[in-house]
């Protein structure tokens, strides 16, 4: 037993050792890593020259032009406002044929897939009009972010300069491109906001669209239910015969027809 004893102790001492050696290296480890600098944060630019910032304030006139002329052939808002009446009165047009082949007892099948395939033409329109003014919106906003990013240069260079440098010409030159950048800035908020607007209305459209396909699916879906319940004669009875007879002469006159687009068809896909 005193044997073992001792040798339990051993062990015991052996294992507390290897602990107090692993905290120690822990220790060292943690003191070592607090020593090491923290990691510096981004260093701004110092501001441009005086000769060197009168030269950029220039430019900034140069770039608003450009901006002038390419605002204001991103997206013809006139156009999109003339397409998009257009389609809509198209699309109450049908939205009233739709409701008509509802009402009636026996819809027509022919009728209902031209109807799909003509709501289909105005979401293509729709989406064709999405994909514009998204496709607008985008660029208008690349110029936001590129001139907003001129605000904070400039307020940061005016900001640093002028605490050291009282020159009534400089200080000129500052007002100068402030000027500019907020009157680029008011120019592309003008024209952003209508693009905006224009574009939630084109996505309420298709929505409204997307309602109505719906509708014609569940009829055309009644439809083929109804066909699938009913009874098929026995071929070759009279009733098989007369179903026949009825479909040749009565419901294929009815159901077989030809439809040729209309004259605003071939002007739009002219």
């Amino acid at each position: 037993m005193p044997f073992k004893s001792l040798k339990l102790w051993g062990l015991l001492t052996i294992l507390l050792t290897v602990l107090l050696i692993i905290s120690a290296e822990a220790v060292a480890q943690n003191a070592e890593s607090s020593k090491q600098p923290a990691p510096k944060e981004k260093e701004e630019k110092p501001p441009p020259g005086l000769a060197e910032l009168v030269h950029m304030a220039s430019r900034l006139d140069e770039r608003f032009n450009s901006l002038e002329r390419k605002i204001e052939t991103v997206f013809d808002l006139n156009a999109a406002k003339k397409s998009y009446d257009t389609n809509t009165e198209k699309f109450e047009k049908l939205t009233e044929r739709v409701q008509a082949q509802k009402a009636k007892e026996n819809p027509s099948y022919q009728d209902l897939a031209e109807l799909k395939a003509a709501i289909r033409e105005r979401d293509k329109t729709n989406k064709d009009q999405i994909d514009k003014i998204r496709d607008a919106i985008s660029n208008v906003e690349n110029w936001r972010a590129e001139w907003l990013d001129e605000y904070q240069k400039w307020t940061h260079w005016e900001n640093t300069l002028l605490k050291k440098v009282s020159i009534s010409s400089v200080e000129l030159t500052f007002k100068k491109a402030q000027k500019i950048i907020s009157d680029a800035l008011n120019l592309i908020r003008k024209n952003l906001e209508p693009l905006l607007l224009g574009q939630q209305k084109v996505e309420d459209f298709r929505y409204r669209i997307y309602k109505l396909n719906a509708e014609v699916d569940k009829e055309i879906l009644i439809l083929r239910g109804d066909v699938m319940r009913k009874k098929t004669p026995i071929m070759f009875s009279s009733r098989f015969f007369l179903n026949l007879r009825r479909a040749i002469y009565l419901e294929l006159p009815r159901q077989f027809r030809l439809s040729l687009p209309d004259k605003e068809f071939f002007v739009e896909e002219s």
